[in-house]
């Protein structure tokens, strides 16, 4: 067959496939952290930083080394080759996640370690140096490493902390499917809960049913097309967080199967393209206070409109976001928990308030109004903008040497 010819028949025997599969009645296994990574053999290099990665937690014995993951793992190599090929120079939101969804894994709270090196003893230092001041802080429970040598010799890492380990999921519904989560709680992990951000701007939280042995399981039944960001909630002894993250998409009968998964598989295959040469935005230049002003008067315009209640800056609250963005910056992390101060339960106890709810959002992002809109696409961070019962707020900001700003909002009901 001509070389020109085979892409094409190859595209069609993938149509033809994909059309059998919808024609199933169960819905296909189309999901982001269930597919088969392929197992690669460990480089002699690899080798060596994983026995100084497990050697290093073996010195530290009031830490566990986290399980190995090859989900994981595929994720590193996809981000380690590109670094290495200098196709990229940094590693941005829209670089990682494609990265995790395509290796099987979407995964929400990770740490990344990457470096260009020349020699494994200097690897080894940094290495080390780095999980001593922020990597093992977040207390990660799986990792993967990818050593890739081209120009360049570059070492990544990612470390995840999961709470869940979650069965096959369908990632397309038909409107009027009942769509249905199952999965099981990892050990030191509890109070699982499902948190539903729907297109329409509505945050759903279906009931979950937990058993004995830690299997739980939760179903809703899908009344909208478009996109639904799911959150997977649990808690464990330092406070509540997310543990999975990840989208589901619906259409209506009346629309095409075909159509819908081509758009979704076009949206990734365009977040992950080689091409890196993206027009340069004129920023304006911020200051901390003016961008922790000005990112609450987006909040409290965004409640009027909704007719809610406006949110009263206390400044003890805004001391306490402000301190904990300043923390970031200067620690470099990005988490609700701080290697040094704890976390926003530990932190906020140091106020000495008794109050009935107190919440916490963090995000990065280059301005006000876009920290406000990742924000609002996310369920959890979103039901804390629009709750009618918190009353008080404090916001922070700090500014890194990149001009990125760590946003930090504390919202509280006395």
């Amino acid at each position: 067959m001509p070389r020109s010819l085979s892409k094409y028949f190859f595209l069609g025997l993938w149509f033809c496939s994909s059309s059998f599969v919808w024609a199933s009645p169960r819905p296909a296994h189309l999901d982001s952290f269930h597919t088969t990574a392929p197992q690669r053999s460990f480089s002699s290099m690899e080798a060596t930083v994983f026995r100084s990665f497990r050697g290093w937690y073996r010195s530290h014995s009031s830490l566990t080394a986290p399980l190995f993951d090859y989900g994981l793992r595929e994720a590193a190599w996809r981000l380690a080759d590109r670094l290495a090929h200098r196709q990229i120079r940094s590693l941005p939101h829209r670089w990682v996640i494609p990265a995790l969804w395509l290796s099987g894994r979407s995964d929400h709270q990770i740490r990344i370690f990457a470096m260009a090196f020349r020699t494994p003893q200097e690897l080894t230092r940094s290495l080390q140096r780095a999980l001593a001041s922020r990597l093992a802080g977040q207390r990660p429970n799986f990792f993967g490493l990818a050593v890739v040598s081209h120009r360049v010799n570059v070492c990544l890492m990612i470390l995840a902390r999961r709470g869940v380990i979650l069965r096959p999921i369908a990632r397309l519904w038909r409107v009027g499917d009942i769509a249905r989560v199952e999965g099981r709680l990892l050990p030191g992990f509890k109070h699982p809960k499902l948190v539903l951000g729907t297109p329409h701007g509505k945050v759903i939280r279906p009931k979950v049913q937990l058993d004995a042995k830690g299997y739980f399981s939760a179903s809703w039944r899908v009344r909208w097309g478009g996109k639904t960001q799911v959150q997977i909630m649990v808690e464990d002894d330092k406070g509540p967080w997310i543990s999975a993250q990840w989208d589901l998409w619906s259409w209506a009968h009346k629309q095409k199967q075909r159509t819908v998964w081509r758009r979704l598989w076009v949206y990734y295959l365009k977040q992950l393209s080689y091409n890196t040469t993206t027009p340069s935005r004129t920023r304006q230049r911020w200051n901390s206070r003016t961008a922790a002003h000005r990112l609450w008067q987006i909040v409290n315009q965004q409640r009027q409109l909704r007719k809610l209640p406006q949110l009263r800056r206390h400044p003890t609250l805004d001391a306490l976001a402000q301190a904990h963005a300043n923390d970031m910056v200067r620690e470099q992390f990005f988490a609700h928990t701080s290697p040094q101060q704890g976390s926003f339960t530990e932190r906020f106890q140091t106020l000495g308030w008794r109050v009935r709810a107190a919440h916490e959002n963090i995000v990065v992002a280059f301005s006000p109004k876009e920290a406000y809109q990742y924000w609002y696409q996310s369920p959890s961070h979103r039901s804390n903008l629009i709750a009618k019962r918190l009353k008080l707020t404090g916001v922070g900001a700090a500014i890194d040497s990149t001009g990125a700003i760590f946003f930090v909002q504390v919202y509280v009901r006395k």
